[in-house]
């Protein structure tokens, strides 16, 4: 940092200038050398401690700094994971989704997979299809058909509308940002002939080997 005010000479300098005054004054040329690198000496004697507890205190604050924050984070994100599954929980048995509705996609299919793995079939709830995005307040639940015929809730999706977004930076829940859904006016649309939007899978409810936010999960599969 810069800044004003008087120069003050270092213990090297001040020494150098006292070899100056001592040889005009006349005094051993030796004397004035072994009193320049004496003080040499002991300024990087007195020196070097310091700057090293110095550098040490720096270090040890900023690792404590980073891992309070990663701790933070972590732990705001598992308060978030456990209000989501108190908030959904009751929603595995699908009979108690009252307001979530079937969607399909443009070509009428409800089961949603692809060659990276499979989604499932999605409800969503057209009255949360707002501003406000809450991990208590899913906007679709993806359940995955069985082989019995019963359905299991395995994922959480959260959206929220291009248009209802006007912020510079994606979304974000649970410390991971939102992918953008082009709309039918874009190059590569989303499937559902919807308009943009933002959206989120959360694999709360079934694991997903790919990642807990990843939207295909390699071992859902539609009949």
């Amino acid at each position: 940092m810069r800044g004003g005010g008087r120069r003050t000479l270092g213990a090297a300098a001040a020494a150098a200038a006292l070899v100056g005054a001592a040889v005009v004054m006349g005094a051993p040329a030796a004397s004035a050398t072994s009193l320049a690198n004496s003080s040499s000496a002991t300024s990087a004697a007195s020196a070097t401690p310091a700057a090293s507890a110095t550098a040490a205190t720096s270090n040890t604050v900023a690792t404590s700094n980073t891992a309070a924050t990663s701790a933070t984070g972590s732990t705001a994100r598992q308060d978030a994971f456990a209000r989501a599954r108190r908030a959904t929980a009751r929603y595995r048995d699908i009979t108690k989704a009252v307001g979530f509705t079937e969607l399909r996609d443009a070509a009428g299919i409800a089961c949603i997979d692809d060659p990276a793995g499979g989604m499932g079939v999605h409800f969503v709830n057209g009255s949360r299809l707002d501003k406000v995005l809450d991990p208590a307040l899913p906007e679709v639940l993806v359940y995955q058909p069985q082989a019995d015929g019963s359905m299991r809730l395995g994922a959480l999706e959260y959206v929220i509308l291009a248009k209802d977004w006007t912020n510079a930076f994606p979304p974000e829940l649970f410390g991971r940002d939102f992918e953008y859904m082009p709309g039918q006016d874009e190059a590569d649309p989303n499937r559902y002939g919807l308009d943009a939007f933002w959206e989120l899978h959360a694999w709360l409810w079934t694991t997903n080997p790919s990642g807990a936010f990843e939207d295909w999960n390699p071992r859902v599969t539609c009949p």
